[in-house]
């Protein structure tokens, strides 16, 4: 698994082509800005179309470009899917706030990781 670091955010490249992120604190422009280049050097990496999986539970505030950003990365033809997943009763607010923005049916909000994990790995939803 790689390791990386987005802003103040930790990202680990996994196996089935799942990009895991653990979102840390406020999302400014410059962290959106740096998901964006990420974006695609992941897509280099994996092979193949993304599938996020995100723990929101660390979450902070986000810049309206950051969640415009985010929105995009999520509709991009290079994500097969994002699952985002949090405890924490701001976590959940933020994902499904972010989700009710998505225009596709390929990215869901779960409790917890293991529950997000099988979704994410399934063949077909």
């Amino acid at each position: 698994m790689d390791e990386y670091n987005v802003g103040t955010n930790k990202v680990v490249i996994r196996e089935d082509r799942i990009v895991h992120i653990t979102v840390i604190g406020e999302q400014d422009d410059a962290i959106a800005q740096g998901f964006l280049d990420f974006h695609e050097k992941a897509h280099n990496i994996v092979g193949g179309k993304i599938r996020y999986l995100i723990d929101i539970n660390q979450t902070g505030k986000a810049s309206p470009m950051a969640r415009r950003v985010y929105k995009q990365l999520g509709e991009m033809e290079t994500t097969e899917r994002v699952a985002l997943y949090g405890a924490h009763p701001l976590a959940k607010l933020v994902g499904n706030m972010v989700l009710s923005t998505f225009a596709r049916n390929e990215a869901k909000f779960f409790n917890d990781e293991k529950s997000a994990l099988q979704w994410i790995r399934r063949e077909n939803t």
